[in-house]
């Protein structure tokens, strides 16, 4: 899975001078919350200041709306500078 997700990741698995927030919904199904812990790993691996917030319980559908506070706030932090 790791080398899978090194090769065909979107964005692709490489250092970004800016932090990379990952929100993830752990009764996701359309993105299976192995898979973004993953990603956030590889991303941290390779030198990417990443933020990985899991939801509990919150689906796909869900998480936009349930993580919208801190995508917000974290958009405003970035966007001040």
């Amino acid at each position: 899975m790791t080398r899978l997700l090194v090769e065909h990741a979107e964005p692709p698995i490489t250092r970004y001078r800016e932090p990379v927030p990952i929100v993830q919904g752990t009764a996701d199904t359309t993105v299976p919350p192995v898979t973004a812990r993953e990603t956030a790993a590889a991303l941290a691996a390779a030198g990417t200041r990443v933020t990985y917030t899991p939801y509990a319980g919150v689906d796909h559908r869900s998480l936009p709306v349930t993580a919208l506070d801190q995508v917000n706030a974290w958009l405003d932090g970035r966007l001040a500078r």
